[in-house]
């Protein structure tokens, strides 16, 4: 379990800044990661994949966001506490599109609006940026994300499978078509 402490005030806007990581919130993000997709999916994809995951491969993944071009990891905190994260890239697929790679919050902020916080400053960004759209890949699984997603604006793109150690998965891409609804 990550000891972020306990979040108070969540609420209250002026606790909370929404900023670009730098290379000492990778590790905290990459470790909020981790104990996301432990308990997200651990009844969804394979004991054997999630096995191989680590603290240390997730940061090692989450390092490249500030170090590639056209890619970005944001973090949202209440003080020097890290509540959640954002990644971001270009959508390999779609034109003119940016790609929302992760999105995580800690477990005891949930609920909270942080996670929508992220999103809504990922899509000003990006709106900023001069991309049009906006896509985010879940696991149908995950219906949890999808409400968040749909509730926020996003409409279903395709459905696909994924492929995790020899499992299918049911996915989904989705996309917020018009990021006029971002303001910045």
């Amino acid at each position: 379990m990550i000891d972020m402490g306990f979040c108070q005030n969540l609420n209250q806007e002026k606790d909370l800044v929404i900023r670009k990581a730098d290379a000492e919130d990778v590790y905290t993000a990459a470790k909020i990661n981790y104990e996301n997709w432990m308990k997200t999916y651990q009844d969804i994809l394979p004991e054997a994949f999630l096995a191989e995951l680590t603290v240390e491969k997730m940061e090692q993944d989450l390092k490249n966001y500030l170090l590639e071009e056209k890619k970005g990891l944001l973090v949202c905190c209440e003080g020097t506490k890290i509540l959640g994260f954002a990644s971001y890239e270009e959508d390999k697929e779609i034109e003119d599109c940016r790609y929302l790679a992760s999105l995580h919050v800690i477990s005891e902020a949930r609920g909270q609006g942080i996670g929508t916080k992220l999103i809504r400053k990922v899509g000003s960004l990006s709106r900023r940026e001069n991309y049009g759209h906006l896509s985010i890949c879940i696991l149908v699984e995950n219906q949890r994300a999808g409400s968040l997603y749909r509730k926020l604006g996003a409409e279903h793109y395709q459905y696909f499978q994924d492929d995790f150690h020899g499992v299918a998965t049911n996915s989904e891409k989705l996309w917020w078509k018009n990021l006029e609804m971002f303001e910045d």
